[in-house]
Order: C-alpha cells, then sequence, then structure tokens
C-alpha cells in the first residue's frame, strides 16, 4: 500500500503543472491545487489498501463544488 509520503511525491512531481502545494497531518494529504480548489487524500488507518478521496472547489460566484468518495450515513436521505 502507498504511504502519503509516496502520494504527496506523485502530487508534486507527476502533477506538477497543476499542484500548487501540498499539506500533510498524519495520515493525511492534502493537495492545492492551481484553481485554488483542493483534494484531501486519506489512507484508512484499519483497513489495508481502503482510502478517501474529497475533493473541494468554489467558482467565481461563489458556488461550491464537492466529490467524497466515502458516503456519510448523516447525509443519505438528502436527493442530489
Amino acid at each position: 500500500m502507498p504511504t502519503v509520503e509516496d502520494i504527496k511525491r506523485i502530487a508534486e512531481i507527476e502533477f506538477v503543472d497543476i499542484v500548487k502545494d501540498t499539506s500533510q497531518i498524519d495520515y493525511k494529504l492534502r493537495i492545492f491545487l492551481i484553481n485554488n480548489s483542493f483534494i484531501d487524500v486519506c489512507l484508512s488507518q484499519r483497513l489495508p489498501d481502503k482510502f478517501g478521496f474529497h475533493w473541494e472547489s468554489k467558482d467565481e460566484k461563489g458556488t461550491f463544488y464537492r466529490y467524497d468518495n466515502f458516503p456519510d450515513k448523516n447525509w443519505q436521505r438528502v436527493e442530489g
């Protein structure tokens, strides 16, 4: 399984044209993109080879866009 350091290295080297910066906190890596959005990659501490992926962006009008691959039970009843 890749480590946070592996993912950080890939982001900073392979995607240098769109990655502005990265910040590591324990098992989570935040990747700041040049369009002022960010991606969080969280490696599972309990399940091997599992991760969480979260992307968030805000456009010029203030509208938020968000993608999260981990289902949140609190929002199951909200229609998309």
